[in-house]
Formats: structure tokens, sequence, C-alpha cells
């Protein structure tokens, strides 16, 4: 059949989604690997993440536990019930059957920050690559990685997928900052997977976070109000001022101060990691306050540069 498929757009054009694209995907598992490629998500993916309910395909044995497909609701009431679909040759690409617990795992997976504890599915320099977007729409509010879409509400970052065959709609979506994922799982042509999605993370995922201790109040030493004052190198000035129970760092002379104040993490004493919306140089690095034999605040150390503290007189 692919014979017979045509090219929409030239390559590089826009993003297009393709099920085809990831059936060949499929196609290439099964070339490299030697396996059919339901029995390589069972044996590599399915089974290591303890997804026991979930399969690649509808065999007799699964079809037996599916729920009931619907179609949408048509205007007298009625529903038609949808039978279930084999995908077939495009199993790579719409061909998992699976639960909310086991989903739940899937989603666990994507959680991970290092390579801890033996072999895994995925590294998670992996795992990060497939976040990452790599494709941006032209209104920059929604993006692709591998696999999986992404986008921005508010301040967070969203990373999931949706799917759809008849009777049946889904929706996965996590943060992977906060650790927590939405899936919504429905049997219904109409079910509307991403407004139940929406409210879920509107309603639930801001009491989960605060259940979990992610919405800890500010750690704040009131003696950190000694770091505070102006601070020059050759290169300009920078602020140190104490904001909402935090150390604030800013440059007094930038045109913007909405886009340009950046927060000063505590790490010990006299030393704080500078935390920050933008990849700037500094972003992630310690800040060193050091101090004379009086113990009054003289620079402030970052790698290999200094910044010396001004007088009240501004020099």
């Amino acid at each position: 059949m692919i014979r017979t498929q045509e090219v929409i757009y030239r390559p590089e054009k826009r993003w297009k989604y393709s099920n085809l694209a990831l059936s060949l995907g499929g196609e290439i598992v099964e070339a490299v690997s030697g396996e059919a490629y339901a029995e390589y998500v069972q044996r590599h993916i399915l089974q290591p993440l303890g997804m026991t309910g979930s399969a690649i395909g509808v065999s007799p044995a699964v079809a037996a536990k599916l729920a009931v497909g619907y179609g949408r609701r048509m205007p007298d009431g009625s529903r038609d019930i949808r039978p279930e679909s084999d995908c077939k040759a495009i199993n790579p690409a719409a061909g998992l059957v699976s639960n909310v617990e086991d989903m739940a795992r899937f989603a666990m997976l994507q959680f991970r920050e290092d390579n801890a504890g033996g072999e895994q599915v995925l590294g998670a320099t992996t795992l990060n690559e497939m976040h990452r977007v790599r494709w941006l729409q032209p209104d920059w509010k929604r993006g692709w990685g591998i696999g999986f879409s992404t986008w921005r509400a508010g301040e967070t970052t969203f990373v999931g997928h949706g799917g759809a065959l008849a009777g049946y709609r889904t929706q996965t979506s996590f943060s992977p900052a906060d650790k927590i994922a939405v899936l919504v799982l429905t049997n219904s042509d109409d079910g509307d997977t991403g407004r139940v999605a929406a409210h879920a993370w509107k309603l639930v995922a801001p009491a989960i976070k605060k259940a979990t201790g992610k919405e800890k109040q500010k750690e704040f030493d009131p003696t950190w109000s000694r770091y505070t004052g102006v601070y020059r190198s050759p290169w300009g000035d920078t602020q140190v001022l104490v904001g909402d129970r935090e150390l604030l760092v800013f440059s007094p002379l930038a045109s913007d101060l909405s886009q340009g104040v950046d927060k000063l993490v505590p790490v010990e004493e006299g030393i704080f990691r500078l935390e920050s919306k933008s990849g700037g140089a500094a972003v992630g690095e310690l800040i060193q306050f050091e101090v004379d034999g009086s113990g009054a605040v003289t620079r402030i150390k970052v790698g290999d540069n200094y910044s010396r503290r001004l007088g009240p007189d501004g020099r």
C-alpha cells in the first residue's frame, strides 16, 4: 500500500502526523531485532515495566477483556456498538491495548532522572530526548518530541499523546518537572479526553502537589538580607535583593526586568545555586558570597569571576 501513498508536503516543510511513518518504524524494529514487533514490545517494554494487562494487537483473549466501544451519541440519544479494531500492519502506530494501571506504569517510566537500579527499558537521557521539542509549530505554542507532543499551559510544560480507534479515545499527558501524569481512557467516539484531562490538571494536580510536598513553603533565612546590595564587575552590575521569601538577582541596567530576574537557591552557608528560566551561561552554577574578617560581605564569586560589593555611596 505504500506505493499508493502521496507525499503531501516536501520534507521539512511542516509537521504532519503520520501513522504510516510510525508503522514503518515498527518494521525497522523487526528488521534490526529479528523479532516480530508484538513480541519485541512484549519482551523488552511491557514485561520489564510490569504492564501485564497490555498487549500489541487484539487476540481472542484480549478481545474478551475489552470494554465495549460505542459510537457517538446520535440526536435520538442512541449509540452504535463499535466492534474492536485489529490494526494488523499499523499496530506500531495504533495497536497497543492497555488499561489505566499499566499506563500509570508507563508514565512512571517517563519520570526517571538517572540510570540507577540496573538495566532499564530506556536510559534517562533517551527519555529526555523523547520529551525535548524537535519541531516547534509556527505559533510557538505546541511542538513535537520523539513520539510525543509537547505544549505549554500557564507555567507548566506538558508531554503526551492521544489516540483514537472506533469506539475508543485516550489521552496521556504528564509533567516531567512535577512528576504527575493524567491518563484518560474512554470507550466512546465522542469521549472528550482533552477536556477531562484539562480539568484533572486544573482540579486534581494541585492537590497532589500539595499532598506530596511539591508545593513546599519557600525556605527562607532572615540573615540572607546581609547579602543584598549592588555588586560590580568590569562587565556590569548585579543587584541582589529579598523577594517573596527568597533571594533574587538581576541586572539593574536590564531594559525588561520581567524577563531577567533569577533566583538564588541555598546550598550551604554563603553559597547559593543560580536558577533561571533562561539558559544563560551562569544558570546552575554556584554563587558564593565572600566576607572579610569582620563578617561583612565584600564580593560574590561565580566560577573564577568576581564582583565587588558597592558601598552606600555607590563606590
